[in-house]
């Protein structure tokens, strides 16, 4: 009688502690943005998960995931959520080996939050995670130099954003001195997957994208580079 009433007041005891564990877990991690997270492992049927901080003034973020293992693709679910609130993207990773896209804020007020969630599939993963901040607008008529940031880097990278209001004609050249070079541009840009690419030219420091009746969005102008600075410039008009 006395073991039965122990064990009774035991439970009673021990029976609220049950949800306080629960809600004494660790947060994810706060990370913020631009953000690079690289080799990192995914186990199947686990999943990783992480908070990002955006400012208010963001209006969204790119993104872009691949597999850290060559030759072997990704397998499982990412997941993109308002801390605290809905889902706002779900994108399959199976037998993809590289994704990526853009996810609007816009009508989010002031400063967000945003789950990442890398809910691993039938096979472990290994994969590269990026978000590469915003890249600065490219103005019209106005010649940007483009160079390496180190100097112990012959190669260099740089991205610009061209955001077309209407259907338009778009002139990209580069020009400089002894250097390789590719120019490439993407778009419009949207809210899943790669955007399309519309140019990619390469060879030396003279390259040149012309584009006629582009769709009004935003495009990704983006060199590659080795040795010499180069500079980039862009002109563009309404198509007819």
């Amino acid at each position: 009688m006395i073991r039965s009433r122990l064990a009774a007041t035991l439970c009673l005891l021990l029976f609220p502690a049950v949800p306080l564990l629960a809600l004494g877990a660790e947060d994810p991690p706060l990370l913020p943005s631009p953000l690079s997270l690289k080799d990192l492992t995914v186990g199947s049927g686990t999943q990783r998960i992480f908070d990002l901080a955006f400012a208010s003034t963001d209006k969204g973020f790119g993104w872009e995931i691949a597999t850290a293992d060559p030759g072997r693709a990704l397998s499982g679910t990412l997941e993109f959520a308002l801390v605290g609130g809905p889902v706002l993207r779900t994108i399959p990773l199976d037998g993809a080996e590289t994704w990526g896209g853009y996810l609007d804020l816009s009508s989010s007020i002031g400063a967000k939050r945003v789950q990442l969630r890398l809910l691993g599939g039938p096979q472990d993963m290994r994969l590269d995670f990026s978000i590469p901040g915003p890249s600065p607008d490219l103005k019209q008529g106005q010649a940007v130099a483009v160079f390496s940031e180190r100097t112990s880097e012959p190669g260099y990278k740089a991205s610009r954003q061209l955001r077309l209001s209407r259907r338009s004609s778009v002139d990209l050249v580069t020009w400089g001195g002894d250097a390789e070079v590719q120019l490439e541009v993407h778009g419009p840009i949207g809210e899943g997957g790669f955007p399309p690419r519309q140019c990619d030219d390469r060879g030396d420091a003279w390259r040149h994208c012309r584009l006629e009746s582009l769709e009004p969005g935003r495009y990704a102008v983006t060199v590659t580079g080795k040795g010499n600075p180069i500079q980039l410039l862009g002109r563009w008009q309404a198509a007819d």
